[in-house]
């Protein structure tokens, strides 16, 4: 049987048509290509996010300390128990000190102890035992006046440290070893077990006490602003100068695992984090939209091809942080303005 060539070529057409119109269903129908597959040579800007910006950087804390102190016996006697090791501690409210028998209660104090403390008595010294006592638990008015509070807070120290009948009138020198500051490093031990001693001999040598510490910032450029530094995650405030001299500000570095472990390994500095106290408003762009780049300066090409003259600031996450040499930046930055872009 033969089938005509009228009936074939009708075949191919209808064929042909059906699939023509498939092809343009598909075409109708095919989804539009998702932004983050699009191409990306066809995004021209980008938005401007503003950020703030604390200038964060590591910095060398460097430490300046006081003279090495003598630590002596405050009463004749002979040495019967002493815990002192070289580049150890002597630690306050305890005892490392036995003379006769009796064990010394270990203080504490800016002020060296020098006299018996009777009711009514005033002075740094006193004041100091107070502040001494408030760091245990007391509850005193540090007023650097003695009072009968102040001289029970002491004797039930002084009991628990192994004293058997502390003086509940006085604060008696002769049961007080002194030291000059909490957990003083011991440089040298010089009394030995067994020793005679007198009122007034040496019986050990602590370093001295953290006098100073000043931020090197040699080759740094900074923002204006006031700043602090981070030791062991705690936040202490810096002068002017980028020094640190308040004597309270020292005590609280003092403190801290930081400076403990720089003090024990013998360093004379530490590593810490310095930062603006208030951030800064900064704006983040792509390195690619900054041109005419030199040491902290740039420009930046607007979204109306407006050029505008930048401050670098640093970067972060690969982004570049910058803010406006003068006036404000625009909402939308060229990231592809080309070379031959010049800032005024």
């Amino acid at each position: 049987m033969r089938v005509s060539s009228s009936v074939g070529l009708g075949v191919v057409c209808t064929v042909s048509a059906l699939a023509l119109g498939a092809f343009g269903a598909a075409l109708y129908l095919a989804p539009a290509t998702p932004p983050a597959l699009a191409d990306p040579t066809a995004v021209k800007t980008v938005p401007v996010a503003t950020v703030p910006f604390a200038d964060e950087r590591p910095v060398e804390l460097q430490l300046t300390f006081n003279a090495p102190v003598q630590i002596t016996s405050p009463v004749d006697g002979v040495v019967t128990a002493f815990r002192c090791t070289p580049n150890g501690a002597l630690d306050s409210a305890s005892t490392s000190l036995s003379i006769d028998g009796m064990p010394l209660l270990t203080i504490a104090t800016p002020t060296p102890l020098w006299r018996d403390i009777s009711p009514g008595d005033t002075g740094a010294d006193v004041q100091g035992v107070q502040d001494f006592l408030n760091g245990r638990g007391g509850d005193l008015t540090a007023d650097g006046t003695a009072g009968p509070r102040t001289i029970a807070a002491l004797v039930k120290l002084a009991r628990a440290t192994g004293q058997p009948d502390p003086s509940t009138t006085t604060v008696q020198r002769a049961a007080l070893l002194w030291i000059p500051y909490e957990g003083a490093p011991v440089s040298k031990c010089s009394a030995a077990l067994g020793q005679a001693v007198a009122a007034g001999t040496e019986v050990a040598t602590v370093a001295g006490g953290l006098r100073g510490a000043d931020v090197d910032l040699r080759g740094q450029e900074l923002l204006p602003g006031a700043r602090e530094i981070s030791v062991s995650g705690e936040s202490f405030p810096l002068d002017e100068d980028s020094r640190v001299r308040d004597p309270e500000v020292l005590a609280r570095i003092v403190e801290t695992p930081a400076y403990r472990e720089a003090l024990a390994d013998g360093a004379s500095s530490l590593k810490v984090t310095m930062a603006l106290v208030e951030p800064v408003e900064a704006a983040s762009v792509p390195p690619s939209a900054l041109v005419n780049v030199g040491p902290g300066t740039g420009c930046i090409v607007t979204a109306d091809h407006g050029a505008v003259a930048v401050e670098i600031l640093g970067s972060k996450l690969g982004q570049t942080l910058i803010r406006a040499s003068d006036g404000e930046l625009p909402g939308e930055v060229d990231i592809r303005p080309g070379n031959d872009v010049t800032c005024d």
